[in-house]
C-alpha cells in the first residue's frame, strides 16, 4: 500500500510535470483513493501520466490507469500463470484460514487445486 508520505512525493513530480504547485490538502484527497494500491503501481500510473497526458489528471483517473494496467498484464498471461497466480493466492489463504496445518497439509491443498485445474 501507499503511505501518504511516498504518494506525496509522487505527486509532487506529477504536480511539477503539469506546472501545478502541491497541497497537504491534496495528498490528504489522493491518498484517500490511491492510498489502497501498491506505490509500485501508482508510480507507474504517475509516471505514464506524467509522459501521455496534456492536462492534469484527477486521483481517479491515476487509479483507472492502475487498474486497466492489471487488466492488461492478466490478458497477456498465459493460462499456466494464470492457474499458478490463483493456486499461490489460494495456498496463501488456506495456511491464513488453517494456522496449524503442516507443509504437508498445504502441499495436499495444492495438488488438489492442480488437479481441479487440469479437468
Amino acid at each position: 500500500m501507499t503511505t501518504k508520505h511516498e504518494l506525496g512525493l509522487l505527486m509532487a513530480a506529477l504536480f511539477s510535470a503539469f506546472g501545478r504547485e502541491l497541497t497537504d490538502i491534496d495528498v490528504d484527497a489522493w491518498h484517500l483513493v490511491l492510498g489502497d494500491l501498491p506505490r509500485d503501481e501508482v508510480t507507474g500510473a504517475i509516471w505514464q501520466a506524467c509522459r501521455a497526458f496534456e492536462q492534469m489528471p484527477a486521483a481517479s483517473k491515476i487509479r483507472r490507469l492502475v487498474l486497466d494496467r492489471r487488466v492488461s498484464a492478466t490478458k497477456n498471461m498465459t493460462t499456466t500463470t494464470q492457474h499458478s497466480l490463483r493456486i499461490a493466492v489460494a495456498a496463501k489463504d488456506y495456511r491464513k484460514a488453517n494456522p496449524g496445518c503442516t507443509a504437508d497439509d498445504v502441499a495436499e491443498y495444492v495438488s488438489k487445486l492442480e488437479r481441479q485445474l487440469t479437468r
